[in-house]
């Protein structure tokens, strides 16, 4: 039997896993720090905190004046 394509050498296998290990890596890297992912802003002023979360919109909340810290 003929086969269409010739069969797959070891530096093949090696580049196709060497690929799919750098992609793995990359998404982990995306999933785990939230510190790549931009900043939320939601129209508040300076004086909001504002903390994105997964599910849902932001969580704002507002800081305390000077004299109450």
């Amino acid at each position: 039997m003929k086969w269409p394509w010739l069969p797959p050498r070891g530096a093949d296998i090696f580049a196709f896993g060497a690929v799919v290990a750098i992609g793995c890596v990359l998404v982990l890297i995306w999933i785990w720090y939230p510190a790549f992912q931009q900043p939320v802003n939601a129209g508040f002023g300076p004086d909001w905190e504002c903390t994105s979360v997964p599910k849902g919109g932001p969580i704002c909340v507002k800081k305390l004046p000077p004299a109450q810290r």
